[in-house]
C-alpha cells in the first residue's frame, strides 16, 4: 500500500541529494513523492512508487546515517534505477534491530558512512 513520505525521510532526502550534487526537488516535490515499505523488519526502507514496469536498482546515489534513539547509527542509503530515477531508500541500523524513530532535523543526518 502506497503512503506519502514522513517528515523525517523527507528530511533525509533534503541533506543527502545535495550533498551528492542534486537539488532536493530534482525529482518533484519530496512532499508529492509516494512510497511503499519493504517487507524488511522494520528496518525503515522504502521503494519510490513509479508508472514504469520492470524497474531494478541502478545505482546508489547518495550515503547517510543519522542516530538512533538508542544510540546505534541508523545508515541509510538513495539508490536509483535504470531510468535515473529515485528506486528506494535503504535502511538499516548497524546491529540489525528495528529502527525506532526518524530524524527530527536536518542537523542529525550525516553524510557518509556512520
Amino acid at each position: 500500500m502506497s503512503r506519502w513520505l514522513e517528515p523525517g525521510e523527507i528530511t533525509i532526502l533534503k541533506v543527502l541529494l545535495p550533498a551528492f550534487g542534486l537539488p532536493s526537488d530534482t525529482f518533484g516535490p519530496l512532499e508529492m513523492l509516494t512510497v511503499e515499505d519493504m517487507a524488511d523488519g522494520d528496518r525503515g526502507s522504502f521503494c519510490f512508487v513509479s508508472t514504469e514496469l520492470g524497474r531494478y536498482m541502478k545505482s546508489q546515489l547518495a550515503e547517510g546515517w543519522y542516530e538512533d534513539s538508542d544510540g546505534v547509527p541508523v545508515s541509510v542509503t538513495v539508490n536509483l534505477d535504470q531510468f535515473g530515477a529515485l528506486f528506494e531508500l535503504d535502511s538499516m541500523k548497524l546491529d540489525a534491530t528495528p529502527r525506532l524513530r526518524l530524524p527530527e532535523s536536518a542537523g542529525e543526518v550525516h553524510v557518509g558512512r556512520p
